[in-house]
């Protein structure tokens, strides 16, 4: 997977940490695709029940990485999208996994 989010599987729960400490788990690029790709590789996984996420050191997550916003101009369209795509992604699984 992502060096971003590790993953420990327990039981029927798998454990996905999101692993930028340093930046209090700000939501970037890279740690949404990491989130994605953990989501998906559990919904594919018929072993996994339920799903905890948290984040390394001292927060949960401090929300987006609002440095990332400054890189918005219309010289970097493709890559805004992507970041936009896997935002949504990541807010439209969770209530999936609620009913699982």
């Amino acid at each position: 997977m992502s060096d971003s989010v590790s993953q420990e599987h327990h039981d029927g729960v798998l454990l996905l940490t999101l692993n930028r400490p340093d930046k209090l788990n700000a939501l970037n690029t890279a740690l949404a695709d990491g989130l994605v790709a953990s989501l998906d590789a559990a919904e594919a996984d018929g072993t996994v029940r339920s799903i905890v996420v948290t984040g390394a050191g001292p927060a949960f997550s401090a929300g987006a990485d609002l440095k990332e916003f400054q890189e918005k101009t219309a010289e970097n369209a493709a890559a805004n999208q992507r970041r936009s795509d896997l935002y949504a992604r990541i807010n439209g699984m969770f209530p999936v996994w609620a009913n699982r």
